[in-house]
């Protein structure tokens, strides 16, 4: 006579072994997959704005401590053309 839930056990451990492989599988493939591609990943439509409004902002930035000054950096006018996304 067996361990009783023998059985049940390797079962048990055998799906397990399953589910392990499936996950490792799924990995590898989505890793494959990934590194096969990652060369022709692009812009989306939103992220040219944001690349255009850091460069403005960090312009402003600079202007603090440079031209045009910490103070002229606080005029409507430069504050306008600056930080356009805060209109």
């Amino acid at each position: 006579m067996g361990v009783p839930g023998g059985s049940r056990g390797m079962k048990e451990k055998a799906l397990g072994r399953t589910r392990i492989l499936a996950a490792v599988g799924v990995f590898a493939a989505t890793a494959a997959i990934l590194i096969a591609t990652a060369g022709d990943y692009g812009l989306t439509l939103d992220e040219p704005v944001y690349i255009v409004s850091a460069k403005q902002v960090s312009a402003w930035l600079q202007g603090l401590l440079g031209e045009p000054g910490f103070a002229a950096s606080f005029h409507d006018g430069e504050l306008q053309k600056r930080w356009v996304f805060a209109r």
